[in-house]
């Protein structure tokens, strides 16, 4: 038996029955993320014991088709839109999705942005992802396919324009090399705080 890896070649030596018990769960693993063509070379020589004429030698080309098994992660949010109201808070969930090799475990990176700002006009950072600041990190055990940040959006009297807050995914990965693991969907996801306080009239 033997494993062979992009672009590689391989040389099988000895009697036929040697060479066929080498041949026999013969595998092929691709470079990690790679998806496309390949070719691998197969070398055989029975270093001169099948019969007369000293060794024979036998080169085969086999052409590959790597179609990556793909895992993907995305992001929605829920509500999109909120009133900011005066007194109290709000909580938003924004839901992180897992589809494809769900049986496989993966991590993403998270992080906040948008014109809001973290300890002023939102806090309480939380929800089954394990988030707790405005960057980290989401793992998925096998067979996870979502998980939640939540936080409260503070409310207050204060007028002011209406402002946005975002989470970005990035950096999807996952253990096993033969996985590609991508963000896909809308990224990042946004939510619009609508401010529906009244200016002061200055007189």
């Amino acid at each position: 038996s033997g494993t062979l890896t992009n672009n590689s070649a391989s040389r099988f030596t000895g009697t036929i029955t040697d060479i066929n018990a080498a041949l026999d769960g013969l595998t092929y693993t691709p470079d990690s993320g790679y998806e496309g063509g390949d070719r691998i070379r197969i070398i055989t020589d029975d270093l001169g014991n099948s019969g007369s004429g000293g060794s024979l030698e036998d080169t085969d080309r086999v052409s590959i088709n790597v179609i990556a098994d793909l895992i993907s992660h995305s992001i929605s949010v829920s509500p999109s839109t909120v009133d900011e109201g005066d007194t109290g808070t709000i909580t938003v969930t924004f839901t992180v999705s897992r589809s494809g090799v769900t049986g496989q475990d993966s991590s993403v990176e998270y992080s906040f942005g948008g014109t809001a700002n973290v300890g002023q006009d939102y806090g309480n950072i939380g929800g089954t992802s394990g988030a707790a600041t405005p960057n980290g990190l989401i793992d998925f055990a096998p067979d996870e396919t979502s998980k939640t940040i939540t936080l409260d959006i503070k409310k207050d009297e204060t007028s002011e324009s209406d402002e946005t807050i975002t989470v970005e995914l990035s950096n999807a990965s996952t253990g096993n090399p033969i996985y590609v693991t991508k963000v896909t969907g809308t990224n990042p996801a946004s939510v619009t705080v609508t401010d529906d306080d009244i200016a002061a009239l200055v007189v």
